[in-house]
């Protein structure tokens, strides 16, 4: 798991879903990240933007 604390705006993450977010704010509270979605394996979640984001639904950085 990562560690939220340490996060930036604009780091590119996998969700346990497959899906790939971008962070547009960190609260800093080692909980929730607010990103937009750039790419989902769930139509309904394409281009959502500074929805809440559970840290633990994050599996990693994604690739560059």
């Amino acid at each position: 798991m990562i560690d939220a604390l340490t996060i930036e705006t604009g780091v590119k993450l996998r969700l346990r879903d497959g899906s790939i977010v971008e962070v547009a704010q960190n609260p800093q509270n080692g909980i929730w990240l607010f990103c937009n979605y750039l790419n989902s394996p769930d139509p309904e979640k394409a281009n959502l933007a500074d929805t809440p984001i559970y840290v633990e639904e994050v599996s990693g950085l994604a690739e560059a």
